[in-house]
């Protein structure tokens, strides 16, 4: 019980700062109704109650499944079962993200069911399997990270030169909805798990034990693209009529549908990954039952959180964030706009549910040598200045996502050559986690809201994208951050 109290004040004092940044726009720029003030209230002790639970559930449940199928993909030392491996688990993990679905269901409203939920969540699995398979067989061959990426990325930037514009936005933002709160710590895990297991070398472990995360993000958008050039989908955008988004039911009604949907969901996305476990259990694994029991105890506690958590989100800050980003939109300040964005993301990356296994990660992998705070700070300052960004191509005309992309993206791929391994996969894995359910709900419905009311703004070219340039703004971070760290070592060596 004391875990749990210690989890429920750690996350009040991430969550509690977005509440607070909410009231305060309702004091100045974007009054709330009472009702929409309740619901927000109701979320936001939904949200705490619900990530306060599911971080106890990772740590005993999740984390420990990863780390033991990791170890099981390797043990038999079969470069062909740890690939079909990677791709099984990978559809799995994918298919089920609750992240993704909520995401896929956006695209297939605003797109008035031109692009479907489940066709976007089958294009995006396909590629998160192909490169959870490529990224399992780097860690166990040693080969560095850098060059898969630099292959993947210029393959993406092909396919995106051939696709319709809109759907570099739909596959960018695609690739930050399957790094959900479900997937990002298994994934994190099932990489340590491997590296530990293969690698007697420690520091070459460490590096390994990063990069998974960011792989299976670009095979999210690499899916998207490849769907789109295969099927031959061409531009939609005249096809389109955009409608207000509708007010919604009563607060009681919308508990009422609310909670059994997201309970399946929920479902939907932890039993993959228990039956996975399940498997490896009884055919390679062999867990202790003291620890098995353990586990079992984590998947509940997952589940209880999760549910709470999601509920709390779609109940509270989802509609919140549209409506406040509809209001400060129809002001036409650029400096408000930019402004509220820019503090938007400082304060947003806090109640990331995934942000805390990776710097816990991070710490335990580094001995420390890389604090978490530190990672904390520069994620939080990175994903503020990418909100802000998103915010600035509403009002200069001309700054398209591409421009964004194309130079974030060239500068962290240049910096990966340049910056110490263990910073290239832990970059990479920070801006997938950065842009997890709080960016899907709440952020992209602010930035929803403020393109469909700023003057001039394209409410489908404008209000998608953000959470593409959420991902690639961290990696740029993040690998500044390592450069810093090698010349402080470089001075005192010499």
């Amino acid at each position: 019980m004391g875990v749990l109290w210690d989890k429920l004040k750690e996350v009040a004092g991430s969550v509690l700062p977005i509440a607070g940044l909410i009231l305060l726009w309702h004091w100045t720029w974007a009054p709330l109704s009472d009702d929409m003030l309740v619901r927000c209230g109701i979320g936001t002790l939904l949200v705490i109650v619900g990530l306060a639970i599911f971080h106890v559930g990772v740590e005993i449940g999740i984390v420990p499944i990863g780390t033991h199928l990791g170890r099981a993909m390797t043990r038999y030392g079969k470069i062909a079962l740890v690939a079909v491996s990677g791709l099984v688990v990978g559809l799995a993990i994918a298919t089920a993200e609750p992240n993704l679905r909520i995401y896929g269901a956006q695209v297939e409203a605003m797109t008035g069911g031109l692009v479907t939920e489940m066709t976007l969540v089958y294009a995006v699995a396909t590629g998160v399997a192909l490169l959870l398979a490529v990224g399992l067989y780097r860690i166990v061959r040693s080969v560095a990270l850098k060059y898969i990426l630099v292959a993947t990325y210029a393959l993406v930037a092909l396919c995106s030169v051939l696709v319709p514009t809109e759907f570099i936005a739909i596959s960018f933002d695609a690739s930050g909805a399957v790094t959900g709160a479900m997937s990002v710590p298994f994934l994190l895990a099932l990489a340590a798990g491997v590296a530990q297991f293969k690698s007697a070398d420690s520091v070459a472990s460490e590096e390994d034990s990063f990069g998974l995360v960011g792989l299976v993000s670009a095979g999210a958008f690499l899916g998207v693209l490849l769907m789109v050039l295969v099927t031959g989908q061409g531009s939609f955008l005249d096809q389109v009529q955009m409608t207000e988004a509708a007010a919604g039911s009563g607060m009681w009604e919308t508990i009422r549908g609310l909670v059994p949907q997201t309970m399946w969901e929920v479902l939907l996305s932890i039993l993959p990954i228990a039956v996975l476990f399940y498997l490896a259990h009884r055919k390679a694994l062999a867990v202790h039952p003291s620890e098995l029991r353990r586990i079992q105890a984590g998947l509940i506690y997952t589940y209880i959180g999760l549910v709470i958590f999601m509920v709390g989100v779609n109940f509270g800050f989802n509609r919140a964030g549209y409506e406040v980003g509809s209001q400060l939109g129809s002001l036409g300040s650029p400096w408000i706009l930019v402004g509220s964005g820019l503090v938007l993301g400082l304060v947003v990356i806090l109640a990331e549910p995934a942000v805390t296994p990776l710097i816990h990660q991070i710490e335990d992998m580094t001995g420390g040598y890389v604090p978490g705070r530190l990672v904390l700070i520069s994620l939080s300052l990175a994903v503020g200045g990418a909100v802000g960004l998103s915010m600035l191509r509403m009002v200069v005309p001309g700054l398209a996502l591409w421009h964004i992309l194309l130079v974030g993206y060239g500068i962290a791929l240049t910096l990966a050559f340049v910056v110490p391994p263990l910073f290239v996969g832990m970059a990479f894995d920070s801006g997938s986690v950065a842009s997890g359910p709080m960016a899907a709900t709440f952020v992209l419905s602010f930035a929803g809201g403020a393109a469909r009311h700023y003057p001039g703004a394209d409410v489908f070219l404008d209000g998608l994208g953000v959470i593409a340039v959420i991902t690639v703004v961290p990696i740029v971070v993040l690998q500044l951050l390592g450069l810093l760290f090698k010349l402080k070592a470089r001075r005192k060596s010499s």
